[in-house]
């Protein structure tokens, strides 16, 4: 009896198939195995045919494409075969290859069932450009890793955008800081500063200019959806046609959004408004082009990289490497059964001082992912998610605008109601000295968590004390 022999693209296909049932966004138009003619600006040496022609394509929408190569083990040029794929440009739109993934294919699928490839002990490593555009293996040395879905949706956030971003993020906001410092006067900074329960001073113009960036880009995400007005962008930005746009927006949901950033612009005369968000207009545009407005959680990436840079606050939040450690090896003690929607929409995730909202976007991200690889898929779950699941108190409003950013940035499209951020009343206050989530820690009262909590969910919530 002749020995069964299959063909690396035979594997491809299968694993092809695989991988559209880990994420609900691959699928068969977004996901191609054995493609001809993919490659628009093959490689100087790989000629036009194999060259032209990657084992399989992850094109997702909102997603950087990602290339994946595979060689039956032990696989001695499947390295070079995938950075020789970095660099090179998709047909079409011309989207560039900036991470490829080499996959080593177990022996024992040359000879046997392929469906046993659901199930089977892949190796791989992954090549992208970094931010520098330097091709960087991941991990370095001859290492190698075995969650391919993963690495994969990883590879899918471009380190040059998410750079690059992030620099023009931190140029805006420093400018935009500056002249808020220069045109806003005394008065407004100070009534500023109480509306963000800060001092006045540096930390706090830099704050206030982040979370009108981060209206401005979330603005430009969601616009005409939903009644939602136009962002207005038309220089000299009038402070009445953006609060009004920002008042209808509340009108609609998104209070945790564009509530504080509202407050921050109506302290500022007139002028000031014209002065300062004239350049945050400007920015907007090449924000867009990066991908801050369309790409999925890349938004929040790049706020979360500014913040961590503790010399843009001069401050200490959690760095989002720690964070998504600290989530992965929490969410693994769940024992959930990820497939169980009802299950994960009955998990109370808290974070009693979420800052900028680092450890709760993580987690977030954590519990996405595995449901995506159940087989569900994470959109259903947001709306439920960002209602009752996830939780986070903090006695700044900075903190707790940027934490539900971030949060709402892995859908901006979805609309949810009231969140359960909130800031948490700090000092004096109706007889009562508080100190933040310490407070229910206090044995003699019992408090509501909510009912002592300013929200900042979709809608303002009544205060009730």
């Amino acid at each position: 009896m002749q020995e069964r022999c299959n063909a690396e693209s035979q594997a491809n296909g299968e694993l092809a198939r695989v991988l559209r049932r880990r994420n609900p966004d691959w699928n068969a138009k977004t996901v191609h195995a054995e493609r001809t003619q993919v490659i628009h600006q093959a490689t100087p040496g790989m000629g036009t045919g194999a060259g032209m022609r990657p084992d399989i394509l992850i094109d997702a929408p909102n997603r950087q494409p990602v290339i994946v190569e595979t060689e039956f083990a032990p696989a001695s040029s499947v390295e070079k075969d995938a950075t020789a794929r970095l660099g090179t440009t998709l047909q079409g739109g011309g989207a560039e290859i900036e991470g490829v993934l080499a996959v080593i294919l177990p022996k024992s699928l040359r000879t046997g069932d392929l469906e046993a490839l659901e199930n089977a002990p892949f190796r791989y490593a992954t090549h992208y450009l970094d931010s520098a555009g330097t091709s960087t293996r991941w991990p370095t040395g001859r290492e190698w890793l075995d969650d391919l879905a993963d690495a994969i949706e990883y590879l899918s956030i471009s380190e040059r955008q998410l750079a690059r971003g992030t620099e023009v993020l931190e140029t805006v906001a420093s400018q935009a800081a500056h002249r808020l410092a220069e045109w806003a006067g005394d008065r407004a900074l100070g009534g500023i500063a109480q509306t963000l329960h800060q001092g006045p001073g540096k930390q706090t113009e830099r704050m206030a200019a982040a979370i009108c960036v981060s209206a401005f880009v979330f603005h430009a995400a969601i616009e005409r959806r939903d009644g939602i007005p136009p962002l207005p962008l038309k220089t000299p930005v009038s402070k009445l046609a953006l609060l009004k746009a920002w008042e209808d927006i509340l009108e609609v949901n998104y209070y945790p959004i564009f509530g504080i950033a509202r407050e921050v612009v109506a302290h500022l005369l007139y002028v000031a408004v014209s002065w300062v968000m004239d350049l945050v207009a400007a920015a907007i545009p090449e924000l867009a082009k990066l991908g801050a407005t369309t790409y999925h959680d890349l938004t929040g990436r790049m706020f979360q990289t500014l913040i961590a840079d503790r010399k843009f606050l001069a401050t200490f939040y959690t760095l989002p490497s720690s964070a998504c450690l600290l989530a992965e090896l929490a969410v693994d003690r769940l024992g959930l059964d990820w497939a169980d929607r009802a299950a994960i929409e009955d998990l109370r995730i808290a974070d009693f001082a979420c800052g900028t909202g680092a450890l709760l976007s993580a987690t977030q991200r954590t519990v996405y992912r595995r449901y995506r690889r159940a087989g569900g898929d994470d959109k259903v779950l947001h709306k439920s998610m960002m209602e009752r699941v996830l939780v986070g108190l903090d006695i700044m409003p900075a903190a707790t605008h940027l934490t539900c950013s971030m949060l709402s940035s892995t859908h901006p499209s979805l609309v949810y109601g009231e969140s359960q951020i909130h800031t948490v009343p700090y000092g004096s206050s109706s007889g009562r000295t508080h100190i933040g989530a310490l407070d229910f820690l206090d044995s003699d009262h019992s408090f509501s968590l909510f009912a002592t909590a300013e929200s900042l969910g979709g809608r303002a919530a009544d205060e009730t004390t």
